[in-house]
């Protein structure tokens, strides 16, 4: 499936699951994260719509469905997954990235 521009994912799926990878590496790496990052997503055959956006120190990817959005965090290793009580979103997932684009525990 191929990803969507964040504003108008946002707009058309009502609580989204999120998972939020921490840059370790700074700035100017955030394109080559971004690059691994999707080549990861097509490698695991993602089969609803999803979006990423990059905002400071961190890359956010949504995806429609859970069961993508949770084979994603586990392949990079994801820690805490915050489901039920939050605002935005239907789950909320938080990973690390370090210098060369491989998952931090």
């Amino acid at each position: 499936m191929p990803s969507l521009e964040w504003e108008y994912f946002l707009d058309t799926h009502y609580r989204p699951h999120l998972v939020i990878v921490i840059l370790q590496a700074g700035l100017g790496r955030k394109a080559k994260h971004a690059e691994v990052l999707e080549r990861l997503i097509e490698e695991l055959g993602v089969v609803a719509n999803y979006a990423m956006h990059h905002e400071d120190e961190q890359i956010r990817v949504a995806f429609e469905r859970d069961l993508d959005a949770s084979t994603f965090g586990k392949a990079l290793d994801a820690g805490v997954t915050l489901r039920g009580g939050l605002d935005e979103w239907a789950s909320e997932t938080i990973c690390s990235f370090d210098a060369k684009g491989k998952a931090l525990r």
